[in-house]
């Protein structure tokens, strides 16, 4: 019995060491990632590459955020992420209403709480569908974005990789477009 116990205490730990293992490579590889992205505009998205994949036609354009008006910029944080300046890329108080609403309503039926940094965390690294999974790595990768990036650079990819439309990405795909 002593020797079943330690054999199943070392195999416990070995499935820790691997574990913290993989999460200490994933937050490596995002930030990584995040780094180079803080300086080069990154090619396409998780959204865009998978609209590709399926052969859906992808617009997008790169814009500088200072060619991007001003008054757009307002609107999408107004109605986007009214606390975008003010929070480290989550907004607790949204992200509790949302989970109280998903106790009532279901987690397929609850609104969402995503801020622009979780946007950018979902379209450029993530999928779509909605998912206890997928929500669980977006709030893991958003503060790296926060930490690694400034509100700038969050709005600039934001505003440059958002769907605005089937196919349509960014602002100046949907300027042309609409």
């Amino acid at each position: 019995m002593n020797e079943l116990f330690t054999s199943l205490r070392v195999s416990f730990f070995a499935a820790a060491r691997a574990l913290f293992g993989a999460l200490a490579l994933f937050v490596a590889l995002t930030i990584l990632i995040l780094f180079v992205f803080r300086f080069v505009d990154p090619p396409m998205s998780a959204v865009m590459l998978r609209d590709h994949w399926r052969g859906a036609r992808v617009e997008q354009q790169w814009t500088p955020l200072e060619k991007i008006s001003p008054d757009l910029v307002r609107a999408v944080i107004s109605s986007e992420d009214a606390r975008f300046c003010t929070h480290w890329g989550i907004d607790w108080r949204e992200f509790e209403r949302a989970l109280r609403d998903a106790g009532r309503r279901g987690l397929d039926r609850a609104r969402g709480a995503s801020t622009l940094t979780m946007q950018v965390a979902k379209n450029l690294f993530l999928w779509t569908d909605r998912s206890v999974l997928r929500k669980s790595l977006e709030v893991a990768i958003t503060p790296l974005i926060e930490l690694v990036w400034t509100k700038r650079r969050i709005l600039e990819v934001y505003l440059n990789i958002a769907q605005w439309g089937r196919g349509v990405f960014g602002a100046k795909a949907a300027a042309t477009r609409y």
